[in-house]
């Protein structure tokens, strides 16, 4: 693999990192290290490129969505901006899910305070997609434009061919029957390492990139199946990587 995305905070709004905005984090359990920490240290020092994932929606919160937002918008920012500031360089900001009105976001400011903590960055198409359908109308369209991000997000999905702008499947390696598997879950099943091998190859021809999800068990490790996938990529990578990575 080239990078990693690591989710730090989720819709549940608890914090996998020592934030100073919350209470409700990692270091307020049994565990209380610093997860963030820890794997941005190890990314680093592997030479891969690190990426944080960062749910807007936030169900714990008590101010979000809340009169004009501002407490809330004044927490977020806050807490990305520790995320872009005390971890070293940041190559990617994955944001998801985001609920409300356009207009309850500033996300300008946003913007313009991610570029300056992390000149590099790329950012994801999700900070306002899903709130720019909502009755409040259509969003000035330079915030449209702004927060189109860097690169599209086909999700559980192989993206359509696209040469013209950056794409990237998320798609998750172990899944049920019905919707779900970003999680851990007993009952999911795991994709065959030839299905995962068909999809990377798929996301490549397409001018894509795939980003492929396992969700660690209770005590942080990795399910077996996910394991046997990911180690038998890199025999792979060596005798087809040239055709993956030196492509367009």
């Amino acid at each position: 693999m080239k990078y990693l995305v690591f989710t730090t905070k989720h819709h549940d709004g608890f914090s996998n990192w020592h934030t100073g905005l919350s209470d409700y984090s990692i270091a307020h359990t049994p565990f209380r290290r610093d997860i963030c920490r820890e794997l941005a240290d190890a990314v680093h020092r592997h030479g891969l490129r690190l990426g944080w994932y960062y749910s807007t929606r936030d169900w714990y919160h008590p101010d979000y969505l809340v009169g004009d937002n501002s407490a809330y918008n004044d927490f977020y920012h806050g807490q990305l901006r520790e995320l872009l500031s005390n971890y070293g360089q940041v190559d990617m900001l994955w944001f998801d899910h985001v609920s409300g009105k356009w207009t309850d976001y500033r996300f300008r400011e946003l913007f313009e305070m991610i570029r300056e903590l992390q000149s590099d960055i790329l950012v994801n198409n999700r900070a306002a997609r899903f709130v720019f359908g909502h009755k409040a109308g259509k969003p000035d369209p330079e915030i449209a434009e702004l927060t189109k991000g860097d690169f599209d997000t086909p999700e559980g999905r192989i993206g359509v061919f696209q040469a013209d702008r950056p794409w990237e499947s998320c798609i998750h390696m172990s899944s049920l029957a019905t919707p779900g598997g970003w999680s851990y879950r007993p009952a999911a099943v795991t994709s065959r390492f030839a299905d995962c091998a068909k999809m990377l190859a798929a996301c490549v021809t397409g001018c894509g990139n795939l980003l492929l999800n396992i969700g660690p068990m209770a005590k942080g490790r990795i399910r077996p199946e996910e394991l046997v996938n990911l180690d038998a990529f890199a025999p792979w990578i060596e005798t087809y990587g040239e055709s993956l990575y030196n492509s367009r």
